[in-house]
């Protein structure tokens, strides 16, 4: 059964179905995400998304990014719905309009990407 399904873009992103943010009132924020196998972390998230689920700051941290510039950011605590599931995460916060979902999430699983059907499955 998969975890995470999803297709592979024009532009080669791996974009998923079905991800979620849970609010503090328990219900699910979907947003588009990608499966970004450069980031180590969980979920960066797009801020409006997480201005209506209200997530709670948790601490700071720092991290390099791929041009290796180091940034400081915020962390929060939020839980992410999948295939039915809630992931507790901590994740920060993006001003892009797509969020990414990184190898954190996906650790302990298979993760296929096929390039001739153009989809994405993480069993």
């Amino acid at each position: 059964m998969s975890f995470l399904k999803g297709r592979i873009t024009a532009n080669l992103e791996p974009m998923l179905d079905g991800v979620s943010i849970l609010g503090t009132n328990g219900a699910g924020i979907p947003f588009d995400a990608i499966l970004d196998t450069g980031l180590n972390g969980s979920i960066v998230l797009p801020r409006k998304i997480g201005r209506r689920a209200r997530l709670t700051p948790f601490n700071r941290t720092q991290y390099q990014l791929a041009d290796g510039s180091v940034v400081q950011d915020i962390l929060y605590r939020g839980a992410l719905q999948v295939a039915g599931r809630r992931i507790d995460v901590l994740l920060s916060l993006t001003d892009a309009e797509v969020g990414l979902v990184g190898m954190e999430i996906i650790t302990g699983r298979v993760a296929t990407f096929n390039l001739r059907k153009m989809t994405v499955d993480v069993k």
